[in-house]
């Protein structure tokens, strides 16, 4: 069943009931295209002149959300802070990995497993976000740089705080 603000038509003499619902989102957003510009001008007619060019500047300011987008920056390397952020979630990703094959054995509950499958497979997309842009020898490149610095760092749990 259509909304009841779909079932009416703006009219020269106002706004009508119709009997066919209309098609919801364009004319939901003219009447409260209308509605607004009642409301600026008072009770009397609203021109047609002033509906048309509300409803042009809502189309430019869509046309201008939808056109901004974040710029991505394209280098052709990763920083020494990012392969450090690299080289904890992959950390993160080992251990995980160790956790969910040790529920395996021990038949933990199916929930805590998928979950943490689910985490992984996020953990993974995150990681290759970090190469989106780079062509495959750069990838190569900064994946060995990664893994020479892998060799000279330990990652660690380390439990501190006062008990």
């Amino acid at each position: 069943m259509a909304s009841r603000l779909a079932m009416y038509k703006y009219n020269r003499g106002g706004i009508k009931q119709t009997r066919k619902p209309l098609r919801h989102g364009i004319d939901v957003r003219n009447q409260q295209v209308i509605r607004n510009a009642k409301e600026k001008e008072g009770t009397g007619l609203v021109s047609i002149a002033e509906i048309l060019s509300t409803k042009q500047k809502l189309k430019e300011a869509e046309k201008q959300y939808k056109k901004q987008k974040p710029k991505q920056q394209h280098k052709d390397y990763l920083g020494r802070c990012e392969r450090e952020e690299i080289m904890v979630l992959a950390a993160i990703a080992s251990k995980l990995e160790e956790y969910i094959e040790n529920w395996y054995k021990h038949q933990r509950p199916r929930k805590r497993i998928t979950y943490a499958k689910t985490a992984l497979t996020y953990i993974y997309k995150s990681m290759d976000t970090y190469f989106d842009g780079l062509s495959e020898t750069e990838k190569k490149q900064q994946v060995y740089r990664i893994l020479k610095d892998l060799k000279q760092c330990n990652i660690y749990l380390e439990r501190g705080g006062i008990r």
